[in-house]
């Protein structure tokens, strides 16, 4: 299977899906059942690439930036792909906002499909994904999106970069962490590998 069927196969799923959804939290309750059969192994079981998702708190939230513009993410995170590796970064915020936000044609076509879970929950915070170049610090949105479900802290991330031939989705519980004083360490993390 090709690239190319993959990516309609999982736009076909994600267009049934928000046909199908009688509540907003079906979106988190997908099953391995539905996932695609590319990404299974030899057990019939789904298998997903390493990822780690760090949210930390918006400490920032709510403060302005510039004339008319205000931080609105309540989570800044960080997702690490391994094999191959790469880096993005997400911003969580309420669905309204992050629907106002989209720019491109495939993010206006994700926020077109998932309008109805936006206006519905006020529990579900949302995220356009950027790439991003450590040794660089350039950014670039790709395609994908990326959610949080603050009331069952569970993570659902799908990203289609080509340049990086990436083509996943991901859907992980986030875990609270315990804090240390005067480090910058995460509020949650969401994460299918050990980090030892």
């Amino acid at each position: 299977m090709d690239n190319c069927d993959l990516q309609q196969q999982l736009q076909q799923l994600a267009t049934e899906q928000t046909e199908t959804a009688t509540a907003t939290n079906d979106y988190f309750l997908l099953t391995s059942a539905t996932l695609s059969d590319s990404h299974r192994n030899q057990k019939g079981e789904y298998e997903m690439r390493p990822i780690a998702i760090r949210l930390f708190e918006n400490k920032k939230f709510g403060t302005t930036y510039g004339k008319g513009l205000r931080r609105n993410a309540l989570f800044n995170a960080t997702a690490e792909i391994n094999e191959p590796y790469a880096k993005y970064l997400l911003d969580f915020e309420d669905g309204r906002t992050w629907i106002n936000y989209a720019r491109t044609d495939a993010q206006l076509a994700i926020a077109r499909k998932f309008i109805d879970q936006v206006e519905q929950s006020s529990e579900i915070l949302w995220s356009w994904v950027k790439w991003y170049d450590k040794g660089t610090g350039d950014k670039e949105y790709v395609d994908g999106f990326a959610a949080y479900d603050t009331d069952t802290e569970e993570i659902a991330f799908h990203l289609n970069d080509p340049k990086r031939d990436l083509n996943e989705e991901w859907f992980l519980p986030a875990r609270r962490c315990q804090g240390r004083t005067g480090t910058n360490s995460p509020a949650f993390l969401a994460t299918n590998y050990d980090l030892a």
